[in-house]
């Protein structure tokens, strides 16, 4: 259908090199709220601006990979909360202008998120991990490649940091002090 309802899942891995920010828009367009699911890995000259318009038009997304997009930052999660409420899944690893400020605002706008990718965004901490967990209640995983070694229990994400590792707490006894 030209109203884009038969575009409920859209790939954009095999066609990474060509993908601007403005092929994002037109398909944010075309789909509007038709959109469930997005992959956008890899895609490496997709930026900010391009999400923004992204998530106004696709506010109904529940998954969302961004694996690589190296011109995305705090911009693009906070552009994702205000308007994409229904965001269960989001991968943003490898995106190293990622912050804190990016968990806070999921945490803020995202409370379903129960899979948040943040492997290798090294300006992460735990504080922001602990806020995200916070905000978001059904949160399990966060993904792996954390140079820190804490304990995280919330009841509904118990995690151990620890350089390349996370460990469920369920899968092993975890003391928290």
């Amino acid at each position: 259908a030209l109203d884009g309802s038969n575009w409920q899942y859209v790939d954009l891995f095999e066609f990474q090199i060509d993908i601007e920010g403005i092929v994002v828009e037109n398909i944010a367009r075309r789909c509007g709220g038709f959109l469930r699911k997005l992959s956008l890995r890899g895609c490496q000259a997709v930026g900010d601006n391009a999400l923004a318009t992204f998530s106004q038009y696709c506010n109904n997304i529940e998954h969302l990979d961004l694996k690589y997009c190296k011109k995305i930052s705090d911009r693009t999660s906070q552009s994702l909360s205000l308007h994409c409420h229904k965001l269960q899944y989001l991968d943003v690893s490898s995106c190293s202008a990622v912050t804190d400020i990016s968990l806070y605002a999921l945490a803020q706008g995202c409370p379903g998120l129960v899979h948040l990718d943040i492997s290798w965004c090294d300006m992460v901490t735990s504080n922001g991990v602990r806020s995200l967990s916070e905000g978001c209640k059904k949160l399990q995983d966060v993904g792996k490649n954390f140079y820190e070694v804490e304990v995280l229990s919330r009841g509904h994400l118990s995690l151990f940091l620890l350089s390349g590792a996370s460990l469920y707490a369920d899968a092993m006894k975890i003391s928290t002090f």
